[in-house]
């Protein structure tokens, strides 16, 4: 009506082509940044100023918003946002200054910091530039966010912690988490993330603990792995990791590893006796695999069992095949608490020494975990352990009396 009343001359229009770049970014600066990549599907012009890299740091660093301000759904046109935060009632605080001394963390997101995750790439970018370059750990745990892993994680140079716990993410391990050279802790656990682990994260050289357990990751643990020499735990159990454990990986964590968790995946071949290098190896947990043959616990290729002398947990049961009669020196390990042994083809006697084990709470020779289709010692044929070596009264002799064992014991 106004434009018929007061028409306007072609010489006061300006076509949309010919307007500055500067212009346009300047215009929709002064949107809240969570409403402004809708106008992205304007027109092809109006894309391309929006999602420069110069907008997203511009538009950024001249709106710190608090996470109550932002509007969800306005956040793309026609993304079905309710539905991918749909836990998401009130933005959370923002999280409380680190105290002096303290590293900076991310355990108390703001929405905007959940959003990140769908940010395209410039905005995530710069909303890491300008939010988390001082950050020391970022912590993402039970974050209702369906998206991969953001590749922007690069831009956190500062970070020595990266955790996270059971988030519901897609895809795999970016390539670009290999730059976060200053990492000492990695953890993706429960996270839904599958593919295999990039040989890039063997640049990861100041890693001292490596958590990707309870996903879907496949493959070979690759070779390169045996760079994180300062390794002192590592946990990759319930995946779908397969083949051979490279006798390299041991020799390179031997110096620190502590803590070592394949279990309940497909590895198969034979154990290494490089594993006897890891003379500071605490834990040891190779259940639920398809590991065979002889191995370092068996006595015809035991090559220094004896050097674990801090090993306080040894589990090879749950569906190895391990075979041979048990080596002897495994009774020099008297730290040792916990034993599984059930479900391999060891034969022959139990070494009597087991028996001055001081520690010793648990000896499990009888399969509790029986693998289909597989015969299992204990359930028919365990008579080949011949316990009668093992001295009465010990502690090892109490604890095969409890699964069913009537031998005559040693006196």
């Amino acid at each position: 009506m106004l434009s018929r009343l007061h028409p306007v001359p072609p010489s006061a229009t300006t076509r949309l082509d010919l307007l500055p770049t500067e212009l346009i970014q300047f215009i929709f600066s002064h949107l809240n940044p969570s409403s402004v990549l809708k106008y992205t599907r304007l027109c092809f012009r109006i894309r391309n100023c929006l999602l420069h890299p110069y907008f997203a740091l511009q538009l950024l660093n001249w709106h710190e918003t608090s996470a109550a301000a932002l509007s969800l759904s306005n956040l793309f046109l026609g993304l079905d946002i309710p539905s991918l935060f749909s836990t998401i009632v009130t933005a959370p605080a923002s999280p409380p200054p680190s105290l002096e001394g303290d590293p900076p963390s991310l355990q108390s997101p703001t929405t905007l910091d959940r959003l990140w995750f769908k940010f395209p790439a410039p905005f995530q970018s710069a909303y890491a530039k300008t939010h988390y370059t001082n950050l020391k750990s970022l912590h993402c745990q039970n974050w209702p966010i369906q998206t991969a892993i953001p590749p922007t994680l690069h831009h956190l140079t500062n970070l020595t912690r990266l955790i996270f716990r059971n988030n519901s993410l897609q895809g795999g391990i970016p390539e670009t988490i290999s730059l976060l050279t200053g990492l000492t802790l990695l953890c993706f656990e429960a996270c839904g993330l599958d593919g295999g682990i990039p040989s890039s994260l063997g640049k990861l050289t100041h890693l001292q603990v490596l958590i990707l357990k309870n996903n879907a990751f496949s493959g070979m643990l690759p070779e390169s792995l045996e760079a994180l020499t300062a390794l002192e735990r590592v946990d990759v159990s319930s995946n779908c990791f397969s083949g051979p454990v490279s006798g390299a990986l041991f020799k390179g964590w031997s110096k620190n590893l502590r803590i070592m968790n394949l279990s309940w995946n497909q590895f198969s071949g034979h154990l290494s006796p490089s594993l006897c290098e890891c003379q500071q190896l605490e834990e040891l947990n190779l259940r639920g695999n398809q590991f065979s043959g002889r191995s370092c616990f068996s006595k015809e290729s035991a090559t220094g069992v004896a050097r674990l002398r801090l090993l306080r947990k040894l589990d090879l049961g749950g569906g190895n095949a391990f075979s041979g009669v048990l080596t002897d020196e495994l009774s020099a390990c008297l730290a040792l608490r916990d034993v599984a042994l059930d479900g391999n083809n060891f034969f022959g006697r139990l070494p009597a020494d087991l028996g001055n084990l001081p520690f010793l709470e648990r000896f499990d020779v009888v399969s509790v975990d029986k693998p289909p289709g597989r015969a299992v010692a204990g359930e028919g044929g365990f008579d080949k352990w011949m316990p009668s070596t093992v001295r009465e009264g010990s502690l090892l002799c109490a604890l095969l009396k409890r699964q069913g064992f009537k031998h005559e014991w040693k006196h």
